[in-house]
């Protein structure tokens, strides 16, 4: 799928008039160049090892965005309004985790809508125009009603598989995502916030990063121009 880097907007309002669109692409990448790479963790149902992930970000000046449900941040106020005061980006990861290819136009926006209005009560603002799907599934359609309600859809370039299979060590997680082979730089880092290996692995995972001369960002620091 060919990345596209949107413009942020604030989502519309409910009932708000949109142009229509035809063809929406997701972004899963940057074009190198601004030696940046965006590091993202998905969460919905396992609470996780947050405040270890926000103390190992603290000590490496990195950045990130966590890619949260409604229900997360419904079931972990605390930890969600804990991430924000850190300095990181929460971001839409939907309402619910589940695969918006099933719901009608309706539905996308409601969802899409309901995940802003928890995170406004949570923090006291909109959050920001980027949203992951869960599982990564979307198509043409939910792009589309997910722009037209003002996000851009956000994919991955490296799946660290943390959450894919058996539980996965620390050095499969730090071989996973420094000895891939791709360009690093201008890529999307997909992580989770439960797996132990994960989170274990975090620290080697971002010198190393950081030795290769790469800003460690949230996903609207990597598409900030």
């Amino acid at each position: 799928m060919a990345a596209a880097i949107v413009c942020l907007i604030r989502p519309a309002q409910s009932g708000a008039a949109v142009p229509p669109a035809t063809l929406q692409s997701e972004i899963s990448r940057v074009a190198p160049g601004k030696h940046r790479v965006a590091l993202t963790f998905d969460g919905d149902a396992f609470v996780g090892r947050v405040s270890d992930i926000l103390a190992t970000l603290k000590t490496a000046h990195a950045h990130a965005t966590f890619f949260l449900t409604g229900y997360y941040m419904e079931n972990n106020p605390s930890r969600t309004r804990a991430i924000v005061a850190a300095g990181q980006e929460v971001a839409s990861h939907g309402y619910r985790h589940l695969d918006y290819r099933g719901l009608s136009d309706g539905a996308i926006v409601r969802a899409l809508s309901a995940w802003d209005a928890d995170y406004y009560h949570l923090i006291g603002k909109h959050g920001p125009a980027i949203w992951r799907a869960p599982y990564g599934y979307t198509d043409n359609r939910v792009r589309v009603v997910a722009a037209q309600t003002g996000y851009s859809t956000v994919y991955w370039t490296l799946d660290a598989l943390d959450t894919v299979g058996s539980p996965k060590s620390a050095a499969f997680i730090f071989n996973r995502l420094t000895r891939s082979g791709i360009t690093l730089d201008g890529s999307i880092l997909l992580l989770h916030v439960n797996p132990d290996g994960t989170v274990d692995a975090l620290p080697r995972v971002l010198a190393n990063l950081q030795a290769r001369g790469l800003d460690v960002v949230s996903v609207s620091g990597l598409l900030a121009r």
